[in-house]
């Protein structure tokens, strides 16, 4: 969708606002679904599960989807800066609104929350 006379940022959030309250709805079902609460954000209760890919074959990577119970403001700009920066011992880590992933190797152990969290803070 462009809209004259709009590019850039601008654009993006135009063509996105109109699906916004659809998407809350959708976060606050699958927050209100999911039993498994993980930990708190910055106050915010956080709740998910660990998934692993393995319907089509041996799996090397886990993802942990999480949903806050509200939005939570991070520095975005260092979240996207990240995954170029990642070292052995990082987790990638990502807060989009109200979704939360996060990607680990499986042949180690999982992260806790408090290694979650500070590194989202961070």
């Amino acid at each position: 969708m462009t809209l004259p006379g709009v590019s850039g940022q601008a654009a993006t959030r135009a063509a996105i606002r109109p699906v916004g309250p659809a998407a809350e709805e959708a976060m606050n079902r699958a927050f209100s679904r999911e039993e498994t609460q993980l930990g708190t954000l910055a106050g915010v209760p956080v709740r998910g599960r660990w998934i692993r890919g393995d319907v089509l074959g041996e799996t090397r990577h886990e993802v942990l989807l999480g949903v806050l119970g509200e939005r939570v403001e991070l520095d975005r700009r260092s979240q996207r800066e990240r995954p170029a920066t990642l070292t052995g011992d990082r987790l990638d880590t990502f807060l989009d609104g109200r979704l939360l992933t996060v990607v680990r190797p499986v042949d180690g152990p999982q992260p806790s929350w408090d290694r979650i969290s500070a590194e989202l803070l961070e």
